[in-house]
């Protein structure tokens, strides 16, 4: 009975046991659901040397190198993300480099042009030479006629030897297009780590491991295997990166994936550049454009340079029409048009039809009118399309020729006299007469003939006579006296004071119109001492030594302003003296001539030469015709030395000032050989 009993339970038992294991095969086994897709952002790293790919399953862009390999032995393959704004690029090896182009029926095999292609050639090894087809199930092999490798076959099962370490037991098995071929049992290398990648050397037959590659190319995923899976597990990081996009700045990791920040300013602060940033080629970009310059003038042009900061004015200086009057000689001057000179009775066109003769008179063009007829009483006109003529009568004031009618107006032609006298001129300080000869105005200037007064004319009222009360000044500096013009109607006379000897006290002590004149002491030499105007070129400097006549102290060349050269005459004649003024007192342009003279002979400041106690001041700059710089030279001294008598002396002066104190010496030169500038 408990055998029956316990029967049943046993197999109620294993039912459930079937039942529970079917129920997790089934549920092991169901499909389930896939894994929703992640997009990416823009997976492009702008860099030609990486396949862009999006990861879906992580939502990571991947960044893997992009294989450039053209098979060729002959080709240096590589990847440029530079050139041409990214391509691969195969670099030819040298010519006659060894090679193996595959074929044992070949010899010297060397890499070489062939045509319009650079490959692997060799030389073929005649037929019935001996080969090395590299099968070692088929032996005596010669190359035939087709320079292919030929040997006979081994016997399936046959041994033979793969030159594969890591297999074993090698045998010839039949093959159903060509010789047997040499098979074996590979070598389990198998380490049981999903991680890792099985493999042998086939020359050593030693099993290698190396890790699973999980790089993905992307810096913001931190990669690894799941030793459970070998599956490549991606990790986010955070932080700033480079999303190999030049024209953004503070990349940053985000979700797995490089963001890029803001735009990369390219302005190059010209302002005649278009300034933009190029991803492609990842660089800023500053196209020139000429017309974001200002306009041209006829005098001027605009030119866009970069290097200089922008917009570039470049002025004219020639003979050019740039004031549109034809009668005028012009010229661009500094990049503005001068119209020094008018052109007088040269032909001219004023574009006027009523008028003839059109001639250039004092830089105008004028033309005398075809339509005049004389007569006061008439208004001439003129048809500006055809150049006729026509009169018509007008009733415009007139002159009848007669000084004492007033009112004289044109009538039909003709002037007719008006009524009454017109000789009031309406000022009660005159006396108004008329005459024969017209109408006289006696008196008007109210002068009493006195200094005395201050004769004055109301034209309503009459002459006035109002007392002087001036002062009158005379002299300079220490003697310098002021008077009242007039004591009680009388004339009062200025008298200047006595001059006093000039002493180092900051006034005008000789009333010369210089302070302290005497204090500046300079020793100077001229160099040359003689000037030979014809032969010996046109440099000439003073050297002189200057003291203070004051303090007795050296004076240092460079407290001294532009010198000049100020007198000039016969050391013999004081009657011949030439002052010259300082030329930097003299206006540029000029009123009349403009900017086409000279203002006089000046040092070249740039060439001075302080040494020590002594200064060299050099006048070696010759005229330009340009009165806005100072300049000078022998040459131009010569023009000043025409009244002194050949190989006599003359007194050369220059003049500048120091410490606010003018000061002037002299020295003596022998002129000779005179002549024309």
């Amino acid at each position: 009975m408990k055998a029956r009993t316990k029967l049943p339970l046993l197999v109620l038992i294993m039912l459930a046991v079937l039942v529970f294991l079917s129920s997790r095969i089934t549920m092991a086994t169901l499909p389930r659901d896939p894994a929703p897709e992640v997009a990416c952002p823009s997976c492009e790293d702008f860099n030609f040397c990486t396949i862009d790919t999006c990861d879906t399953t992580t939502g990571t862009c991947r960044h893997d190198p992009r294989d450039c390999s053209d098979t060729s032995q002959c080709t240096i393959d590589t990847c440029s993300r530079i050139v041409n704004g990214g391509s691969c690029v195969h670099t030819q090896v040298p010519t006659f480099t060894d090679c193996n182009d595959g074929n044992p029926c070949t010899t010297g095999d060397l890499c070489r042009a062939v045509g319009q292609a650079f490959t692997c050639i060799g030389t073929p090894i005649p037929s019935g030479y001996a080969c090395d087809d590299l099968n070692s199930c088929t032996v005596s092999e010669t190359c035939n006629d087709a320079h292919e490798c030929v040997g006979t076959a081994l016997a399936p099962g046959s041994p033979c030897d793969d030159q594969d370490l890591c297999t074993s037991g090698d045998t010839c098995v039949a093959s159903p297009s060509g010789p047997p071929v040499c098979q074996a049992v590979a070598q389990d290398c198998n380490d049981g780590n999903p991680c890792t990648v099985d493999g042998c050397d086939p020359a050593t037959g030693q099993c290698g491991h190396p890790a699973v590659d999980c790089n993905d190319g992307n810096s913001c995923t931190g990669d690894s295997c799941d030793p459970a899976t070998g599956a490549c597990v991606r990790t986010f990081v955070t932080g700033s990166c480079d999303d190999g996009n030049f024209c953004t700045l503070g990349d940053s990791c985000t979700a797995g994936n490089c963001v890029g920040g803001g735009p990369r300013n390219c302005s190059d602060n010209v302002d005649c550049t278009h300034d933009f940033c190029d991803s492609i080629f990842q660089a800023c970009n500053h196209s020139i454009d000429g017309s974001l310059c200002p306009p041209d003038g006829i005098c001027y042009r605009y030119n866009c340079e970069p290097s200089l900061g922008g917009c570039v004015r470049t002025n004219l200086s020639a003979l050019a029409e740039c004031d549109g009057n034809i009668c005028t000689l012009d010229q661009c001057v500094r990049g503005f048009c001068q119209s020094p000179l008018g052109y007088t009775d040269f032909p001219c066109d004023d574009h006027n039809a009523c008028t003839t003769g059109d001639v250039c008179s004092q830089g105008l063009c004028i033309g005398a009118s075809p339509c005049t007829d004389s007569n006061p009483c008439t208004t001439e006109t003129c048809d500006q399309a055809s150049g006729i003529c026509g009169i018509i009568n007008n009733s415009n004031p007139c002159s009848d020729g007669n000084p004492c009618t007033i009112g004289d107006v044109c009538t039909d032609g003709t002037c007719h006299s008006g009524t009454g006298t017109g000789c009031d001129d309406g000022n009660a300080c005159t006396t108004d007469t008329c005459s024969a000869t017209g109408c006289l105005h006696t008196g008007g200037t109210c002068d009493d003939g006195t200094i005395c007064t201050i004769d004055t004319c109301n034209p309503a009222l009459g002459c006035a006579h109002a007392p002087n009360n001036s002062q009158t000044t005379c002299g300079m500096g220490s003697c310098q006296r002021t008077v009242d013009t007039c004591v009680n109607g009388v004339p009062q006379t200025c008298v200047p004071g006595t001059p006093a000897v000039e002493s180092c006290n900051g006034i005008d002590d000789d009333c010369d119109g210089l302070v302290d004149e005497d204090r500046v002491l300079a020793d100077c030499s001229v160099n040359p001492s003689t000037l030979n105007l014809n032969s010996q070129g046109s440099s000439l400097s003073f050297t002189c030594k200057l003291l203070d006549g004051c303090t007795h102290e050296p004076i240092s060349g460079s407290t001294v302003s532009q010198v000049y050269i100020s007198r000039v005459d016969s050391a013999d004649d004081p009657g011949d003296d030439v002052t010259l003024p300082d030329p930097s007192t003299l206006p540029c342009p000029d009123p009349v001539l403009g900017f086409l003279y000279e203002r006089g002979i000046s040092e070249n400041l740039a060439a001075r030469d302080v040494s020590n106690a002594n200064v060299t001041f050099k006048f070696n700059q010759p005229s330009d015709g340009d009165c806005a710089t100072l300049d000078g030279d022998r040459q131009d001294l010569a023009g000043r030395l025409t009244s002194i008598p050949d190989n006599t002396t003359a007194t050369l002066c220059i003049s500048g000032k120091t410490n606010g104190t003018d000061f002037q010496t002299c020295v003596l030169v022998l002129v000779k050989n005179k002549g024309l500038r």
